[in-house]
């Protein structure tokens, strides 16, 4: 039965009025975050200049991740690029000018980090465009992921950072996010649920999974020597600070590459067999694991290969590919990417606040 033209419009009133809530929200988010990365920057020793310069800055590139987290913005670039695939070269162009910009104004601009960049944007914005020709996952989907995620995990891109002294924000890193998501997101068209609108049901998933989880984590990491009660009185201004960083700069960055993407694209890959859906949360869950095996972080299990002596944090391992596990879970449930990551920030900021 086709749709009256009076249907259409109410449909387009409320396709607005969701897009304008949305934005609301994300530039107040955004305005919170501004804030206090401006409290932060005053205690840093610099020239006014290059304080104006570094906030800036860090408004400019954290603008279009937080305010991405908007579904019908995210319509409506998937149908620009629909219309005009060429236009992602418009966006990666846009992007690496930015740095390059950035980078003189703050003194940090270097031929070599500039070749390095815009070599690496241009390889990951041809492979974005043939993804477009790929309805389900192949190759090309876990060649983009490992290149738009190790070169940050192994800091191969880094040499501008954001302020210049005492670096807290490498722009590098929102590049890559970027391209992420306008990869899956927009491209693949995956659909994440990124919205920072939670329901009260959404919120008490994520209360009591992170619950189960805490005394799971507690029971481990007591026994095993991996946590004990920090000694130390973080301050109200530090707690807050560290709040919002953990959410938009480590939670929401790994939920969209490892729940978003990863399993999205696993759960692909095993359409079809038995149990595909908990085949892919134990493997992506086990790779998120996996990628914690840098941080030295005891215990360890050493690992002699050669000449090498590798220290292999096993119960850091553990509890995060259970952690993840938890995190999956919570995505599953309510179908929003950003409920995994409040799961995550929860046991991220519970840790920092309350144990070693």
């Amino acid at each position: 039965m086709p749709v009256s033209s009076e249907g259409k419009m109410k449909a387009k009133k409320h396709q607005k009025a969701s897009l304008q809530k949305d934005v609301r929200l994300g530039i107040v988010l955004l305005a919170i975050l501004a804030l206090l990365f401006g409290l932060l920057l005053v205690k840093i020793d610099s020239t006014l200049s290059l304080t104006i310069t570094s906030f800036f800055a860090f408004v400019v590139f954290v603008s279009p991740y937080v305010l991405a987290g908007n579904p019908m913005l995210l319509k409506i670039l998937r149908e620009d690029f629909h219309a005009k695939p060429s236009r992602v070269w418009f966006f990666a162009a846009i992007l690496w000018s930015a740095v390059q910009l950035y980078a003189i104004l703050s003194g940090q601009f270097l031929f070599i980090h500039a070749l390095k960049t815009g070599i690496w944007l241009g390889i990951a914005t041809v492979l974005v465009r043939f993804l477009r020709q790929f309805k389900v996952p192949s190759a090309l989907d876990y060649i983009l992921v490992l290149l738009l995620w190790l070169p940050i995990e192994i800091g191969t891109l880094q040499g501008v950072s954001i302020p210049p002294v005492q670096g807290v924000l490498d722009p590098m890193t929102i590049v890559a996010l970027l391209v992420l998501i306008y990869a899956y997101l927009v491209v693949r068209q995956f659909d994440v649920g990124f919205s920072y609108r939670l329901s009260g049901e959404d919120v008490r998933v994520v209360i009591l999974d992170f619950i189960v989880f805490f005394f799971i984590a507690i029971i481990v990491g007591m026994l095993t020597g991996f946590l004990s009660i920090t000694d130390r009185m973080p301050s109200l201004g530090d707690l807050i600070s560290r709040f919002a960083a953990i959410f938009f700069f480590i939670a929401l960055p790994e939920e969209l590459l490892f729940r978003g993407v990863i399993f999205k694209v696993l759960e692909q890959q095993f359409k079809g067999q038995k149990r595909a859906v908990a085949k892919a949360m134990v493997v992506s869950s086990v790779i998120f694991g996996l990628a914690h095996i840098n941080n030295p972080v005891a215990p360890f299990i050493k690992l002699n290969l050669g000449s090498t002596l590798f220290n292999i944090p096993w119960v850091y391992i553990l509890l995060a590919t259970v952690a993840g596990f938890f995190y999956c879970f919570v995505f599953i449930r309510t179908k929003k990417i950003t409920a995994a990551a409040a799961i995550h920030l929860l046991v991220d900021w519970v840790w920092y606040a309350f144990f070693d």
